[in-house]
């Protein structure tokens, strides 16, 4: 798999890629004592992008294992 993120979607048209590093970002800021501010909306974003990216790469692997076994209809419910 390349580019898993091509067809990732976010609800703000956000760029997954940069959305998932300023998380990253947030996530390591708070783990090495840091207070960042992040709001009640940004902290919605962050709760909606997750679902959405976890949405998107779920579907691009299920196209994949579609592709490499040949099957006829996606691998999952």
């Amino acid at each position: 798999m390349n580019d898993v993120f091509a067809n990732v979607e976010l609800p703000d048209a956000a760029d997954p890629t940069k959305r998932l590093n300023e998380m990253v970002g947030v996530r390591n800021s708070i783990a090495h004592g840091g207070f960042p501010s992040v709001g009640d909306d940004q902290a919605w974003d962050y709760v909606n992008s997750v679902e959405a990216i976890g949405d998107g790469l779920e579907q691009e692997v299920a196209r994949h294992i579609q592709m490499l076994c040949r099957l006829k209809a996606l691998p999952r419910p």
